[in-house]
Order: C-alpha cells, then structure tokens, then sequence
C-alpha cells in the first residue's frame, strides 16, 4: 500500500500525510461523487485512514451490469454503519430471485432513507417491510407488496411500470403506512381480470393513479390535494372510480369522464387547479365548474365530426382566474378554436396560449372552423383579462394573424402582452418583423412584447 504525503516548507521538512488527515466527512463528500461503490472501495490505497471510510457511506449505488452480484454482495456485507441514507440497484436483465433475496434483505434492516430498484426479477419481486425507508421507487416487473409488516417511515412510494394484484395495494393503506404522502403509480397492468384497487390513507395527500386492468379504483384520503389519474379496465372500458376527500384541490383526469361511474365524493366544486388532459374529459368542467387555475390540454379529431365534438365538450368551460390553453387542432383552424374556447371563458385575468406549428393547409370544407363568424372578435368580451403570454412563437403568418385577433378583442384592462420566441428560432425575416412591428403599433394601448424564450 502506498501512501500518499505532502512535505509542508514551514515544518522543518516533516512529511505530512495530509490525505489521511481530512476530516471523514470531506472524505465521504468525496467518494459519493465517484461513479461506483467500486471506485469508492478502490480509494483504499491512498491512506490507511480511507481504507474502511467507503463502508460507512451515505449513499450506495449499484449497477448489476458492470459490477458481478458477488461483488455487491460483498459490498453490502462490509457495511457498517447502522443505517444508510439511499441505496440504488438496477440492472438491464432480468435477474434471479436468489441473487437479489440478500440484496432485499440489506435494505429491509439499513436503509433508513430513499431506496430504488430498478431491474426485474424472474418469478417476481416480492418487496419486503421496509420500516425505516422513506421513500421508495420502484422500476420493476412483476411486483408483489408483502402482505404482513410496516413501512412505519414511509412517506413517498413510487411504482413504474410493474404488473401487480390490484389487492396488494393493501400494504399502502393505514395503519401500516402511517405517514405515507405520496404516492404515484405510473404504467402499471393490474393481472388477474378487472382488480378492484382500494386505497385508504389518512395521511395521504399526493396520489397518480395511471393503470390499466382496473375494475374499480376507491380513495378514502380525507388529506388528500392532490389527484393525477387515468384507470381503464382490461378491455380498455372504462372503470369505476371513487374518491373521497373533503380538501381535494387539484386534480388531472385523463381519458374519458363519465359522472355516473366517477365521483368526488365529500369534495365541493371548486378547485385551485384543473387539467382536462383528453377530450373526453372536458365532461369534469360541469362536476368542477369554479377553478383558480384551468388547463385544456387536448387535441381536436380532424373532419367537420371531429371540430363538432370539440364544440359540444367545450360549450361550458370552468370559470376560472388563470386559462392556459394547449390544443392542437390537426388543421383546423387554430384562431377559430381558441376564440370559441374564450367566448365560453368567464372570469379569465391571465391567459396562457402555446402555439401550434400551423403551416398553411386548410381543414375540410364545410368545417365550422373555416366559417367567417368563427374568427369573429365582436361578441368576445374579456373584461377581467390583464396579462397574456404566448409561448412557441415562431413567426408563421397564421400565427401573426391569431395574435391580431386575439389583441381585437374586447379587454378594456389588458395591458401587457408577452410573446415568447422559442431559441432555436434563429431569426426571423424583415418581412415578419415588419409584421410584428405593424401588430406593436397597431394597439398602442397594449404594451406587447416580443422575446427571444430561452
């Protein structure tokens, strides 16, 4: 072994290791910042001091790829501090269940902390009791939740892409996650036919529930805010869904809202925040009909069926403060459906528009989206609208053309229009300045501004 020294000219030329006299916790700074537990292990050879500093650290992440699980074996059984702060595995293959049993094993009694997996296991991975973790992600295949044990610490749990029994979601429901907060599902299939999912929490205040095989989804969480959400059946139908809480303020529904087979219970109707994520979904605007912040975020079926469907989900839209509007209209008109989407606004006092690229292609003829009164501004009165801002701007004549519009309609208090100018816009030509600038001047009691959005 050898050890690294530095001599000091104000001591008499006494070597000083100094390496070896940092303080542990600069060490440790040290070596979480190396790429693997194994180059932590390999610092051993600067000092005597270092040789054992790599087991008692925070953090612990490994990657079954490049490391054999003998090796990580090893690892884990050389540690020795009492608890450990975040524990990461993953591996692109599948994996036994022999190999990773000790691997669980460790994080069952050490982790105190965030532990990740992410990799699958043939047969199944079934997580055990953690009660000191956290927060937990999991990135794996089949998943099965342990039937008996506490997750007393557990404050956030995270599930990607598993296949799993609806009736293992028991585990995370009171008293044996007690202080669970959130909880987020994403990408998983329900096995087994319909499964009936029951969530109960009385301290759960984050939920996304995005599953598929869903007979029935139930939430009892009277702390619950906030609710992400997208549950279909196996056959792709739609599913049941109930939720119970009396504070729900924000919520996002993807796919179809049927009122007979989704309900808030407990909940009012008003909301601080509404994202309507699909067409089918704007059916929530009549359930949630008073909101601080709404979000459309949807794209128009093309053909004159398609814009007529649009125009009847959308005859009734929330009244809200703040209107961000995301729609993509597959050549339709984009200026004939977002004016119709503010003649059914009340109460709008910022108004956030992202543009499409809209090119120069025409919709079907006889689409009301093409009709001469479907840009008309006349009737559109925005007596609460101060601020706009406009993303995506790229300079397109059809765009110019909707800011003009949207400028001629009746705001007697707007008075700052932002248009952002996305940064791989590299320039823009003297004929569409000179069209910006004629917008500029056009409404002098506006102040609009053009910029470049980084």
């Amino acid at each position: 072994m050898s050890t690294c020294s530095a001599r000091n000219s104000g001591d008499g030329g006494e070597g000083v290791d100094r390496i070896s006299h940092l303080p542990e916790e600069l060490i440790q700074n040290i070596l979480v910042r190396l790429p693997s537990v194994d180059a932590a292990a390999r610092t051993s050879v600067l000092s005597r001091r270092w040789r054992r500093v790599w087991t008692r650290l925070p953090s612990l992440s490994f990657q079954c790829d490049s490391e054999k699980p003998g090796a990580i074996d090893a690892a884990l059984a050389a540690y020795s501090a009492p608890a450990l702060n975040r524990l990461a595995l993953s591996a692109a293959h599948a994996l036994e269940a022999a190999t990773v049993a000790p691997w669980l094993e460790f994080a069952s009694r050490r982790v105190a902390g965030n532990l990740t997996l992410n990799f699958s296991v043939a047969g199944g991975l079934e997580l055990p009791a953690c009660e000191r973790a956290t927060s937990i992600n999991l990135h794996v295949g089949h998943l099965r939740l342990p039937p008996a044990g506490s997750f007393a610490a557990l404050a956030s749990l995270a599930i990607v892409g598993a296949r799993m029994q609806g009736g293992d979601f028991e585990a995370v429901c009171s008293p044996r996650c007690p202080r669970l907060r959130r909880l987020a599902v994403r990408s998983v299939t329900l096995v087994g036919g319909a499964a009936d999912v029951s969530v109960r929490s009385g301290s759960l205040e984050w939920l996304v529930f995005m599953a598929q095989g869903v007979g029935r989804l139930e939430v009892a969480a009277p702390r619950l805010r906030y609710f992400r959400a997208e549950a279909k059946a196996a056959a792709g139908d739609v599913s049941d869904v109930s939720v119970a809480s009396p504070v729900l303020e924000d919520v996002a529904w993807y796919g179809e809202f049927d009122p007979r087979r989704h309900r808030f219970a407990e909940a009012g109707h008003r909301l601080r925040k509404l994202m309507v994520m699909d067409m089918p979904t704007a059916a929530l605007m009549r359930r949630f009909y008073i909101v601080d912040e709404l979000v459309l975020s949807f794209g128009i079926s093309p053909g004159i069926r398609g814009y007529k469907t649009f125009l009847n989900a959308t005859s009734m839209i929330a009244k809200c403060e703040v209107l961000e509007v995301q729609v993509t209209t597959r050549r339709h008109a984009f200026s004939s459906a977002v004016l119709h989407l503010l003649r059914k606004s009340v109460g709008v006092a910022k108004l956030l528009i992202r543009l499409p690229r809209m090119g120069n292609k025409s919709c079907t003829e006889g689409c009301p989206c093409s009709l001469t009164d479907s840009c008309n501004t006349d009737k559109i009165q925005l007596d609460s609208l101060k601020e706009v801002e406009i993303l995506e701007f790229q300079g397109e004549f059809n765009q110019m053309k909707f800011i003009n519009l949207l400028l001629d309609c009746q705001a007697p208090i707007l008075k700052k229009v932002y248009v952002r100018i996305p940064k791989d816009v590299k320039s823009i030509s003297n004929t569409k300045s000179k069209k910006i600038r004629s917008i500029i001047d056009g409404h002098p009691e506006i102040d609009v501004e053009f910029k470049l959005w980084s």
